[in-house]
């Protein structure tokens, strides 16, 4: 429940496209954008917390989660 308390919403990038704060490198005729990746990093907020989540389908793949878990830390 902690967790929740301190939880904030965060500006997804289609509303940063919104408010001009973030604009598509590129966009198709299918509707996809693409963006700059160093536009992306420019908007990381440091201080904010990482949230990062792995799971498992059975007990038995106890070492796939080991394997996710330094992946996402690294």
């Amino acid at each position: 429940m902690k967790l929740l308390a301190c939880w904030a919403p965060a500006i997804s990038i289609k509303g940063r496209e919104n408010t001009g704060e973030l604009l598509p490198a590129r966009k198709t005729r299918g509707g996809s954008h693409s963006y700059d990746l160093a536009a992306l990093t420019s908007l990381a907020d440091e201080a904010a917390a990482t949230l990062c989540y792995c799971r498992l389908s059975s007990h038995d793949q106890k070492g796939d989660l080991d394997r996710q878990q330094k992946r996402l830390e690294a």
